[in-house]
C-alpha cells in the first residue's frame, strides 16, 4: 500500500466531502507514525476487512486523436475544438503510476492548495485587478454565499439582458478552472476566492495572456501546469523563472521537452549535451539526484505532510509524463 492510497483513505475518514474509501488499520498507523492523528480519529479496535481489487479503466474520447506514439505535447486549441481531449493516451501505464486511481484522487485532494500559485500567475501576467474596480462595475455576482449588495454599485437586479460583467466568488479551484475554460471573449468575467479578497482575477485577460505566451495551447491546460494544480511541481520552479526561461530559450509551445528543459536546465549540469536528446539527458541526470530535492521538514497536518513530501518535486518518471497527467486530471475534473 503506497502513500497515495494511505492518504486517500485517511482523508476519506476526516473529510465529509472527499471520496468515500474505507479506512483501515494501516491508515491509522501512518498518522500515528507522524504523530498527527487527532485523538477523536483514533480507533480503539483495529478492523479486519477483505480488500477487493478492481482494475480501474479511464474512458477518454479517442476520436480524432493524433499519433499515439507521441505523448509529449500539450493539447492545442486546434486539436481540441469540441471535445475534452486534454492529453494523449499512453499505450501502457507509465512507471510513475500516474494511472493509479489513488494518485488521481490525491491530485484532486491537493487541487485547492494551488490558490497561491494561481494568484502569482495572475499577478505576473497582469490579469489581477483591484476588487474596488469589480465592486464598481460588476452587474452579476455568482457565489454560494450571499454577498453584501451594498458593496456593488451596478448590480442588474431585474435584467438578464444587461449582463456585461459577471463576478464569481468561490474558494474552489475546480470552479476557477471551469470558469477559465468557459470564459466568453465578449464579456468581462472576474473571479475571487472570497468576498474579503482585495484583488480579483480577470479571466479574459488571463485567457489572452496565456494564449499569446503558449501558441495554440488551451489556456486552462497551461494554467494547470504553471500553477501545478494537482501536480507535484510546487517547489520545482517559480512561475516568473519559467516565463524568463521560455523567453530566453524561445520556447513558444508547451511540450514534454520544453517543460523539462525550462525547469531542469538551470538546475542540472550535463557533461556533453546532445541538442536532440537534451531533455532525456536532463531527465536521466535528474533521476540520479532526486534525493537532493527531498523536503525534510515535518508538517503540522497529514494534508501538509503529504503536500510537502509528494507534491513539491516530481520523480523523474512523473516528470516524463507530467503533461499527460495534467491532461488526464482535466479530463476528469471538467467532464
Amino acid at each position: 500500500m503506497d502513500a497515495y492510497e494511505l492518504y486517500v483513505k485517511y482523508n476519506s475518514s476526516t473529510d465529509m466531502n472527499s471520496p468515500k474509501v474505507k479506512q483501515d488499520a494501516n491508515t491509522i498507523h501512518l498518522a500515528r507514525m507522524m504523530d498527527l492523528l487527532p485523538e477523536c480519529a483514533r480507533e480503539t479496535k483495529e478492523t479486519k476487512e477483505t480488500k477487493e481489487t478492481k482494475e480501474t479503466k479511464e474512458t477518454v474520447d479517442m476520436t480524432g486523436m493524433a499519433d499515439m506514439s507521441e505523448l509529449t505535447d500539450a493539447p492545442t486549441a486546434s486539436n481540441t475544438p469540441n471535445t475534452r481531449r486534454w492529453g494523449r493516451i499512453p499505450k501502457e501505464p507509465t512507471p510513475s503510476g500516474c494511472l493509479s486511481p489513488y494518485v488521481s484522487d490525491c491530485d484532486t485532494l491537493m487541487m485547492d492548495l494551488s490558490r497561491q500559485r494561481i494568484g502569482a500567475l495572475c499577478r505576473i501576467v497582469k490579469a489581477s485587478v483591484k476588487i474596488s474596480w469589480v465592486h464598481a462595475f460588476a452587474s452579476v455576482v455568482i457565489s454560494p454565499t450571499i454577498p453584501n449588495q451594498q458593496q456593488y454599485e451596478t448590480l442588474a437586479y431585474n435584467s438578464t439582458s444587461s449582463v456585461r460583467h459577471v463576478h464569481i466568488v468561490n474558494s474552489s479551484v475546480l470552479v476557477f478552472l471551469t470558469a477559465l475554460k468557459t470564459v466568453e471573449a465578449d464579456k468581462i468575467t472576474t473571479f475571487a476566492w472570497s468576498h474579503s479578497s482585495q484583488h480579483a482575477i480577470h479571466l479574459q485577460l488571463l485567457d489572452g495572456e496565456l494564449r499569446s505566451r503558449f501558441r495554440n495551447v488551451v489556456p486552462v491546460f497551461s494554467a494547470t501546469v504553471l500553477a501545478s494544480i494537482g501536480l507535484p511541481m510546487h517547489e520545482l520552479f517559480k512561475i516568473k523563472d519559467y516565463f524568463k526561461n521560455t523567453r530566453t530559450w524561445r520556447f513558444k509551445n508547451m511540450t514534454r521537452d520544453s517543460l523539462i528543459k525550462t525547469t531542469l536546465r538551470s538546475k542540472l549540469k550535463v557533461q556533453k549535451i546532445d541538442n536532440a536528446l537534451e531533455a532525456n539527458q536532463l531527465l536521466e541526470e535528474y533521476s540520479k539526484k532526486e534525493t537532493i530535492f527531498d523536503i525534510a521538514t515535518t508538517q503540522e497536518t497529514v494534508e501538509h505532510f503529504m503536500f510537502k513530501h509528494w507534491y513539491s518535486y516530481p520523480t523523474a518518471s512523473e516528470m516524463d509524463s507530467m503533461l499527460e497527467r495534467a491532461g488526464r486530471n482535466l479530463n476528469r475534473w471538467l467532464d
